[in-house]
């Protein structure tokens, strides 16, 4: 009894490893959801609604009637159905290393020359691989300056963005500058081909941390406006830069040529296996094992008779049996008249029907009934007067 009650005793040290287990997994998740929760890096992406992040800037946009998307793919794939596209180019830092390449800078310049609109916030890596191919003006930081606005962006109730601390833009002779301050251009533009590029220095004008500050959802409407949305054109934000891709298929890789290459090959090979697996007629019978029986080998006979024709050939054929049953018997040549050979015949009834038989034979056209009454008439006279007959 003792020894029983000593197996079911509860498992005291186990239970306490369980329960350390549980609450070192749960301070863990913990601490990570606090260090998410005090993540203060600039992302630039429309997701994201912490304080580096450009949501505010997209349903900003929304409400104001803008058009408005986000563009997950990776910019080879830049095409004219879109015709706005805003890349916010956070800062680098060591947690985010985005893949780009400077493909992917050929691949944007490339599409702005065939008259896309770019919007450029801020200079990370997006901005290092597609400098020289986008011509992007140099940039400079400083300490502290009052920044003012261009006409441009006053038509659209711009007066005053404070813009403390943040890089700067060199202006060029091509470009227009659109905000600046004593120390340089915040904000320009310029052309590339058919289309245009805006280049925005800092992307924290714009960010949801300063978004709600003075002026800045103005400015921030003007970029959208400045590159075309005003006209009808969606604004898409990109965030294939962010993380946010879509997957790429073997279809948008291959060429174009090769896609329809393969479609036609498989239509092709659906139309042989339909054809392959459709009959285009009745299965054959099998050969049967049965032989036919009498009647069946009469009929047969006589369908192909009817189908050749043979009546006539039939009963003339029967008539050349009986004249030389008859020729034979009473010594006559071969081409004696028929009244010469009926004369011979003694029955009435014989020699009327042998005269019948030839009548039938030369005139032709012989229906059923009579090519019966011949064809007995004819075997009649061989059996009275042929070679084996009674009176031979």
């Amino acid at each position: 009894m003792n020894a029983a009650r000593g197996a079911r005793r509860w498992p005291v040290v186990e239970a306490i490893a369980l329960g350390a287990a549980v609450a070192f997994l749960a301070g863990v998740g913990a601490l990570q959801q606090t260090r998410r929760g005090h993540d203060t890096s600039d992302s630039y992406s429309s997701f994201d609604a912490g304080p580096g992040g450009f949501r505010a800037w997209y349903e900003l946009l929304g409400r104001e009637g803008v058009a408005v998307a986000r563009f997950e793919e990776r910019l080879p794939f830049l095409d004219r159905s879109v015709r706005v596209l805003v890349v916010g180019d956070p800062p680098p830092s060591p947690s985010r290393v985005p893949e780009v390449t400077p493909a992917d800078g050929t691949a944007l310049a490339a599409w702005v020359r065939d008259g896309g609109h770019l919007v450029v916030v801020g200079r990370g890596f997006e901005a290092l691989f597609a400098s020289d191919p986008l011509r992007l003006p140099a940039e400079s930081w400083i300490d502290r300056s009052t920044a003012f606005v261009a006409p441009e962006l006053r038509r659209f109730g711009v007066r005053s963005v404070d813009a403390r601390l943040g890089a700067r833009l060199t202006a060029r002779k091509t470009d227009r500058v659109l905000l600046r301050d004593a120390r340089g251009a915040l904000a320009l533009r310029y052309p590339l081909g058919r289309g245009e590029v805006v280049d925005v220095a800092d992307g924290s004008l714009v960010r949801n941390a300063d978004i709600d500050r003075p002026d800045r959802p103005r400015f921030a409407f003007a970029l959208a406006a400045l590159s075309g949305a005003g006209r009808g054109a969606t604004v898409a934000f990109d965030e294939a830069l962010h993380g946010y891709a879509a997957p790429e298929h073997w279809w948008q890789v291959v060429p174009r040529r090769f896609v329809v290459a393969v479609a036609l090959a498989s239509i092709v090979l659906g139309i042989g296996l339909a054809g392959a697996a459709i009959r285009l007629g009745p299965p054959s019978p099998g050969d049967s094992d049965r032989a036919p029986n009498s009647a069946e080998y009469l009929d047969a006979l006589v369908a192909l008779m009817e189908r050749a024709h043979a009546a006539d050939a039939s009963l003339r054929e029967a008539l050349m049996s009986a004249r030389r049953a008859l020729v034979v018997r009473f010594g006559m040549p071969a081409d004696a008249t028929a009244a010469a050979l009926a004369a011979c015949i003694d029955e009435p009834g014989m020699r009327a029907g042998f005269m019948e038989l030839t009548a039938a034979a030369i005139a032709g056209g012989v229906a059923d009934p009579a090519l019966v009454r011949g064809v007995a008439v004819a075997r009649a006279l061989r059996k009275e007067y042929g070679a084996d007959a009674r009176g031979a």
